[in-house]
């Protein structure tokens, strides 16, 4: 990730996507959600002034409501940066879905995708793909995907580790 974003090769969408990955796996670390499809949620859940996210990421009966998640300063300096760099690529690259779906769906974290972008090592010309391009839900199949070349990890490794760290109760 870290290779992508300092790559002047990279285009636009390939920074973009792996900068997603970098807030993915930020976001597990910090808020430690679930790695749900569209995690960490929706931007009307979060109140950056409160500095709160509410997040429903159980899937058992165990808890019927969401809960309040706290936000650090690191978070969300990171995340607003990112949700800057998002809107900006978007813009340039001038495809108007793209700006509606970004709006009407409110996630937090995106990739841009293509049938023919499904890893870094496969570079894409983005005048060949730009008319058919899809913003889709973070998701940890994508960063699977994307990362399978390079290393496997267990997708809800944070959440794991920072329990076990902390010696959380196995219910958060």
């Amino acid at each position: 990730v870290k290779n992508t974003l300092a790559n002047a090769q990279a285009n636009r969408i390939e920074k973009l996507n792996a900068y997603s990955i970098w807030m993915w796996h930020l976001s597990l670390i910090c808020l430690t959600v679930r790695p749900l499809v569209g995690m960490p949620g929706l931007m009307k859940h979060y109140d950056p002034n409160a500095q709160l996210l509410y997040v429903h990421d159980k899937k058992t009966n165990s808890r019927k409501v969401g809960r309040p998640i706290p936000v650090t300063c690191y978070w969300q300096n990171h995340f607003n940066a990112y949700r800057k760099y998002l809107t900006q690529t978007i813009e340039l690259l001038d495809i108007k879905s793209l700006q509606a779906q970004l709006e009407r769906e409110g996630l937090m974290l995106y990739v841009i995708s293509h049938p023919r972008i499904k890893s870094k090592k496969d570079p894409v010309n983005l005048a060949e793909v730009v008319e058919n391009l899809e913003l889709q839900p973070m998701s940890a199949d994508f960063v699977t995907n994307y990362l399978k070349e390079t290393v496997q990890i267990y997708k809800n490794w944070p959440r794991h580790l920072t329990k076990n760290h902390l010696a959380l109760s196995s219910d958060i």
